[in-house]
This record gives C-alpha cells, structure tokens and sequence, in this order.
C-alpha cells in the first residue's frame, strides 16, 4: 500500500516539474500546489466519499445540508489524524532513500496537510453556519414544535453499531445530536482557537519530538467539544463531557511543568468524582423512560419532587466542577499554572465553558422546579464565588494563576446571571462566555509569548517592558481593557447586560458582582503595570541590544525565532495574527453586539429554557 503511495508521490512530483517549468517565475505557486497539497485533497475527499456514502443517500438534499456538513466536522480531524499516522510511517521507515528520513522534509510536508485540512474545516464550517441561517425559519418551527421527532433534518444519528447493541442490550447507546445556533457559535469557538493553538505551535514543530501526538490531541479535543455542544442525548452528553479530559491529561504529563503531576491528580480527582452522581442519574432516568432523548424528556417532564430534588444536584455536582465553582475549583489553578500554553487556552477558552453549556441544555429545561427551588442558594454562593476569587487574584504573583482565577470569577458572575432565571440573564450569560473565550485565551497566548522569550511568569521579575516591547505593551493593554469589561470591546457588552439581568432579579447580587468588576480593574491594571510599566529590570537592560537588533539568540529564547523580517518590531508575525484575529472578534461584538445577539434569539433551544422561566 505504500509503494502506491510512493508511486502516486512521484506521479504528481513529475506533473509539478513539468507544469513549473513552463513558469519558472511563479515560485509562490509551488508552494501551494505542492504534491503533497494535492495528494492530502485527494486523500481526504476519497475518505469522505466513503465513509458519508451511505448517509449522502438518505438525505432529502432539497431540505437541508446540515446534517452532511456536521458530520464532515466530526469525521474530518479523525480522518486527518489516520492519515498523518500514515504519513509519519511512510517518512520515517527504513529504506534506502535518504530522503525520505529527512525530518526537515517530513516537516515540510506536515505543515501543508495541516494548512489544507485547516482550510477544508474552515469551509464546511461556514456552509453549515450559512445553512442553519438559511433555513432559520424552519429550525425554529421544529424546535417549537416537532422537537421531540428525531427524523427531522436538524437532527443527525451517529453510529448504527451502537444503535443495534442499544436495541440487543436494552440501552441507549446512539449517537443524537441537535444541531442548532447556540451550538454552531460554540463549535465556531471552537475551531478558532484550535487553529490558533496549531499557529502558536508552528515555529516549534521542527523541535517537537512527538509533533504528531502534541496536533492530535488538539484535534481529538476539537471533535469532542463538537459533539459536546451538539449533543441531544444525556448518555452522548456524558461521554463527550468526561472524554475531554484524557487529552487534557496527556498535553499536561508531557508537555506540561515539572509540578504536573500534581495538577493532573487535582484535574482527574475533581472531574471523575463530579461525573460519578451525573452518570448515576442517567442511568436512573434510563430505567424509568428507557429514552435519554433531551427533547423527550422536556416533552414528559412527570418527575415527582424528590426526583427532581436529587437529579438536580447530581447534574449540578457535575457542571459546578467544570464550571468551575467555588470550593470546587482548586483544580483550575493548579491545571492552569503547569498546563502548556495551549492547554491554558484551551481550559479558559472552551473547557470552562462546558459546564455551563450543561446549565443552559439540561438543568434549566429538565428541572424548572429544582431550577427554581435552588437558584437563589446557587445565586448566592456564586456570588461569594466572585467576591472572593476577585479578592485572591490580588494576591497572586504568577501571571497564569492571575488570569485562573480571573476566570474563575468571570464564569461564577455567568452562574449568578444565569441563576436569575430571565431571558437577559440567560442571553448575557452566552455573550460573556464567548466573551470570555476570546479575553482570557488572547492573555493565555501572550503571557506565552513573554514566556517563550524569558522562560519565567513571576510578576516579580518583569518591569519596563515597554521600553522594549511597544507592540507587545499595546496589544497586552487592549486585552487587559477587554478584560476589565471597557467600553466598545465584547466584555463591556456581556458584563452590562449580565449586571441588567441580575439586578432586574435582585440587586443586592447585582451590586456585589459589580463590585467584583472594580476588583477585576484593580488586578488587572496592577498586571499590565508592574510588568510592562516602569524601569527596565536589571536583568532585562542586557537584553535591549537583542531585542531591537537584527535577530533574537536562540540561547535567550529556546526556540527558532525568525529574523526582523518576519517580525513586527517586537512581535512576530504568526503571534500577531493570533492576537489581530481574537482582537477583531473583540471589538467586533463590542460595537456590533446586535448580530450575535439576534442569532442567539433565533436559537430554539433557547427559547424553550426562556419559556421555562
């Protein structure tokens, strides 16, 4: 199989030669099509052809398109990753061509199937957001109505095996996911900061010894966050919402800090002890309806007090940890601080947001009188929850313990507006998670870029940073008023209305959350100063001549920044289009917040939780 492999290679390596012959000044376009362009395009359509062969048939392509376009997003990174199994084996087995041992062209070739897969993703991504757009009105009229037909075509079953062993065994085991707005903005998040995290590891992946394992992590957690904003059924909820830890677990052991073992204990200690009472209560609710359809079940809705009582707190446990809540989020500092810097984005970015999502999904529209019962006792230990992690970050010297637990008050401030059960509470809630998920991931990716280059996050040994650094000082200082909610950013937006729709429930709440927002003002600006503001450290001064000539040495870095031409100043070119892309997201859905706004009022699942109020 792989000397055909090698034969096609070289089939479209001679049709290159040929074709650039004729224009030999057109270099820019060896680059991109490049035989290994063309044989991943290949690939990749040949995989899809086959394995969506039996689902193209049965769908009604006159109707809808979604249910093909989801199921190319969950498919695909799986599809990538086999493939560059492969493609790591044909490149590093034993034979007598020199050159296919050559890791710098393995390395070479890996960027451009990334490059390629990146923008296929990208693409279907976008049909099946102008599909459901397209086809509002008709998603709408299901979710009002039809919701509980699972043959309508927003709906897509996964996995037949499954289905047939559900059916053997008596239990529910097919894969149902609902694909409506609310979940499309979150997979939209998704697939923006994965990308951006293979963007901030590609100037390292020539030293990466286990580059494969490292990309496919991030796409394995891309799929599982798909499936986990997706999700229709309580058992596909579940098994999306607790594998997101085995990635997470394996880029903290290997690429994380020395002290990582220790956050791994924490991560999987809090996570598997908050997944024990969830699973319990689904396998309750499976013996009395014998159906974990979500839908389904806000269709039926006959549990008695004591069912309600205890299946509340059971979910609640679950998605208090993930959130997180105080007490139960020591483990988000510790992951935090010894996680590598993608993994911190990826835990504040999209992580922290699941739990919510949980909120959002399955506590509000399952159990409306629970729901009601115990929001002001939720409300009120949110509230500490703010007060005291805003109170705690003052206290803090590391910057990645600083923006924990930032976040940390940040998501307990999303729980209290969302405990104020009114539709302002609940749509401000998702404007400030995806809010939060471009701030705290944007000041992730730069205190890695201050780490890239001196190796240390102590706040003790920054100052005068921006006598060196001015793009860089700027750029922190855009994220830092997006963090403290300032006007014309996405913060401002979503901590305005949060603050409108807990203080229409109760203003006492309201008033000691926007406190906490003078507490988040103070911390943050305490940051930006004492690391970029004021003199120039001792132990920077001999840095200057370095940092404004002509290159950085690798011996100060530790890894291979390019020279002044492919930087902005002080800036590289691939962290500035990190930055420009979430700061863009930034100020776009802080000036124009009436386009996220309205898509989230479209969305049918939450109309259904607004009606439950």
């Amino acid at each position: 199989m792989f000397m055909w492999f090698d034969s096609m290679f070289v089939m479209f390596s001679k049709w290159q030669s040929k074709v650039f012959s004729v224009f030999p000044a057109v270099t820019n376009w060896q680059i991109l099509f490049s035989p290994s362009v063309f044989f991943t395009i290949w690939f990749i359509l040949l995989s899809i052809s086959l394995f969506l062969a039996p689902v193209l048939l049965t769908l009604d392509f006159t109707v809808d398109y979604s249910q093909t376009f989801f199921m190319i997003l969950l498919i695909l990174p799986i599809l990538f990753i086999v493939y560059l199994t492969f493609l790591q084996y044909q490149y590093y087995q034993p034979t007598q061509n020199s050159a296919l041992n050559n890791n710098q062209q393995y390395i070479m070739v890996f960027k451009d199937n990334l490059k390629v897969f990146m923008v296929i993703y990208a693409i279907f991504y976008t049909l099946l957001t102008f599909q459901l757009f397209n086809n509002q009105a008709l998603v709408l009229e299901i979710g009002s109505s039809l919701l509980v037909n699972e043959t309508q075509n927003n709906y897509l079953l996964l996995g037949s095996f499954f289905e047939f062993l559900g059916t053997y065994f008596q239990a529910p085991l097919a894969f149902v996911f609902y694909i409506d707005i609310l979940g499309v903005l979150f997979m939209g998040l998704s697939m923006i900061l994965v990308f951006l995290c293979l963007l901030f590891l590609w100037p390292t992946f020539e030293l990466e010894k286990n580059l494969l394992l490292y990309v496919s992590q991030l796409l394995i957690l891309l799929t599982q966050l798909q499936m986990t904003f997706a999700a229709a059924n309580l058992l596909t909820f579940f098994l999306a919402f607790e594998s997101l830890l085995i990635p997470m677990i394996i880029m903290i052991s290997i690429w994380g800090s020395p002290n990582r073992r220790q956050a791994n204990n924490y991560l999987v200690f809090y996570t598997m002890v908050s997944a024990i009472p969830m699973l319990l209560a689904i396998i309750y609710i499976n013996q009395k309806y014998g159906n974990l359809n979500i839908n389904y079940l806000m269709s039926v809705l006959s549990w008695t007090w004591s069912e309600q009582f205890w299946l509340w707190c059971a979910f609640f446990f679950a998605f208090a940890v993930k959130t997180p809540m105080v007490p139960v989020h020591i483990w988000l500092p510790k992951a935090h601080v010894d996680a590598p810097t993608v993994g911190s984005v990826i835990l504040a970015g999209l992580l922290l947001k699941v739990g919510l999502i949980g909120f959002i999904r399955i506590l509000l529209p399952l159990f409306p009188e629970a729901t009601h019962f115990f929001a002001p006792y939720v409300s009120a230990l949110a509230t500490v929850g703010v007060l005291y992690s805003s109170l705690i970050t003052l206290r803090q010297i590391d910057m990645k313990r600083i923006i924990a637990y930032s976040s940390v008050a940040h998501m307990n401030m999303a729980v209290v507006s969302l405990c104020s059960l009114n539709p302002i509470g609940l749509y401000s809630t998702i404007y400030l998670m995806l809010s939060h998920g471009l701030i705290a991931s944007g000041l992730f990716f730069l205190v890695g870029f201050l780490y890239n280059r001196f190796h240390v996050r102590t706040v003790a040994y920054f100052g005068g940073l921006a006598t060196i650094m001015p793009v860089m000082t700027v750029v922190f200082f855009i994220f830092s008023l997006a963090n403290m909610a300032f006007p014309f950013t996405s913060g401002f937006i979503g901590e305005f209305l949060l603050l409108l729709g807990i203080t229409s429930t109760n203003f006492f709440l309201g008033f000691c959350n926007a406190t906490s927002m003078l507490i988040t003002t103070v911390y943050t600006m305490l940051l930006f100063g004492r690391v970029f503001l004021g003199e120039l450290k001792p132990q920077f001064q001999q840095l200057v001549q370095q940092l404004v000539g002509v290159s950085i040495s690798n011996n100060l870095t530790g890894l291979p920044f390019l020279s002044r031409k492919f930087s902005i100043y002080d800036l590289y070119y691939y962290e500035f289009i990190i930055v420009g892309i979430l700061m863009i997201g930034i100020f776009w859905w802080g000036c124009y917040p009436q386009i996220l706004l309205n898509a989230l009022l479209a969305s049918p699942t939450l109309v259904i939780v607004c009606n439950s109020f």
